[in-house]
This record gives C-alpha cells, sequence and structure tokens, in this order.
C-alpha cells in the first residue's frame, strides 16, 4: 500500500502523535546535555569569560501538507534564561574592569604625589638650609656698604639656595605639562611655596640698589683700627676714621698675606 494511503487512514492523530515524539526527542535532548551545560558553563566561570553552553538545537514545524518535521539550527540559539546570565556575566565583568582601573588611577595618583613629596623634602631641607646660612652670613657683615637683602643676594651660598628653587619649580611644572594635573602633595606645595617666595626675594635683592653709598667706622687708636680690619664683616675699600690721630685710614687687602690692613689717607695738608 502507498505511503499517502497508509497515513491518510491514521488521520489526524499520528500527527499528534509525531508532535509529541518530536517535542519529546528535544526536550530529551536537552536534558540529557543540561548537566554537561552546567558544568562546562561553570568551568567557563572560572575561566573569566561567557560562553553559552546550552541553547535550543532546532524546532518542529508542519509543511504545506500538514505534516511535522524537525528543523535544526546552524547553531545552537540561546534560551532567554542563558541570554539573560551572559548579560549579568558581561555586566559583573564590566563592574570588575572598571574597578582595576579606579584602583591604577589611585596608584599612579599616589606614585605622583610620593615623587612630588620626595622632591619637596629635598628642596626644604637644601634651599632652606642654604637660604638660612646665607641670612646668618649676611648678617654678620656688619661693615660695607649695601642692606641686608643685598649682602644675603651676594651670598654664594643664597644664589646655590636660588637654582635649587629654579630646579623645584621646574620638576612642578613638568610633571604638571605630562600628567596634565597637579600633585597636589602638602609637602610639595610647601616646597613650591618656599621656592617661589625664595626666588622672587633673590631677584628683588639683585636689582634693589645700595642703601648708602659708603660707610665708615670711628676709632680711637691702632688696637680699634686693627679689630675692625679683623672684623667678619669688614672689605677691601672700607674706611676706619681715628680720632686720636686724626687721620683717615682705607682697609686694603694683602695679596701675600690675604689678610686686611689699614692704610692712611693723605691730608690735603700733607698733599700740599
Amino acid at each position: 500500500m502507498p505511503e499517502e494511503m497508509i497515513l491518510d487512514s491514521l488521520g489526524p492523530e499520528y500527527d499528534e502523535a509525531e508532535d509529541w515524539e518530536s517535542d519529546d526527542a528535544f526536550a530529551e535532548a536537552d536534558d540529557s546535555v543540561e548537566d554537561l551545560g552546567e558544568r562546562a558553563q561553570r568551568r567557563r566561570r572560572r575561566n573569566g569569560r561567557y560562553r553559552p553552553g546550552r541553547g535550543v538545537r532546532g524546532m518542529t514545524v508542519r509543511d504545506g501538507d500538514g505534516r511535522a518535521r524537525n528543523v535544526a539550527f546552524p547553531a545552537r540559539l540561546a534560551t532567554d534564561a542563558e541570554t539573560n546570565r551572559g548579560l549579568a556575566s558581561q555586566e559583573v565583568a564590566r563592574r570588575g574592569l572598571e574597578e582595576r582601573i579606579d584602583r591604577l588611577e589611585a596608584r599612579n595618583r599616589q606614585q605622583l604625589k610620593n615623587s612630588s613629596s620626595v622632591s619637596g623634602i629635598v628642596t626644604l631641607l637644601l634651599g632652606g638650609g642654604l637660604t638660612a646660612f646665607s641670612l646668618f652670613k649676611a648678617q654678620q657683615a656688619a661693615a660695607g656698604s649695601g642692606s641686608l637683602l643685598n649682602k644675603w643676594a651676594d651670598q654664594s651660598t643664597a644664589q646655590m639656595a636660588t637654582l635649587s628653587s629654579v630646579s623645584q619649580l621646574a620638576a612642578t611644572g613638568a610633571k604638571m605639562l605630562v600628567t596634565g594635573r597637579y600633585h597636589r602633595s602638602g609637602i610639595g606645595i610647601a616646597a613650591d611655596a618656599f621656592a617661589a617666595v625664595q626666588i622672587a626675594g633673590f631677584t628683588v635683592a639683585s636689582f634693589q640698589p645700595s642703601s648708602t653709598v659708603s660707610k665708615h667706622t670711628v676709632v680711637s687708636n691702632e688696637d680699634g683700627r686693627n679689630r675692625v680690619a679683623a672684623s667678619p664683616g669688614a672689605a677691601d675699600g672700607d674706611l676706619i676714621y681715628d680720632t686720636t690721630a686724626q687721620t683717615w685710614f682705607v682697609l686694603s687687602r694683602d695679596f701675600v698675606s690675604n689678610a686686611l690692613t689699614a692704610v692712611p689717607q693723605p691730608t690735603n695738608a700733607a698733599a700740599a
């Protein structure tokens, strides 16, 4: 008997049975791979990436004659639950990556602060010490012309401190140019402020004119002249007036002994 006559004799009950058998076949196939899919998903979670382990491999459709047949997909089609799990795992991965980036940025900012603190400590110790020493030497210069600020600027230690301050500000500017941000370190800010004030003071002192043209010391005897010549602030050209001898003396440095001596100046009467 032809196949068409057999199918017609079975009637709609055969079609329904065939549909149920197809659905049961897909259900059994899905159940058989469920355990394997779950184990594969656990392994993939440990690897840190999401890959579909389950899905629909096909579907049952009816043709023009009303017959049901199974149609297989080229690849597995993910279910809704699996799609939601995949999106959830991607969100977790995105948040983890964002946290790692935030930690990396925080670590870079901390390294920038640490480097600024180190350079700031060096500037404060070196530049501050040299500036204090130069001010101390300037205060000891009791003789000679010029104000305290002029004498401070003339000290070699003050020039070395200014060079250290320039290096501090140059390093800060270079870091801002490279990173695009200020370091915001407490020690670094203090060092930058000190460097700016020190450079400004040295610049003003370098261009400030002397407040006095000349200065002289009055003594009453030869011992007084010797004490003035041996004083820490004595310099070539300083004037000394001896009231007992009523004579002006000028300090002159001996190139052999490198010592200052008071040389009498001729008066107008003696010159005549």
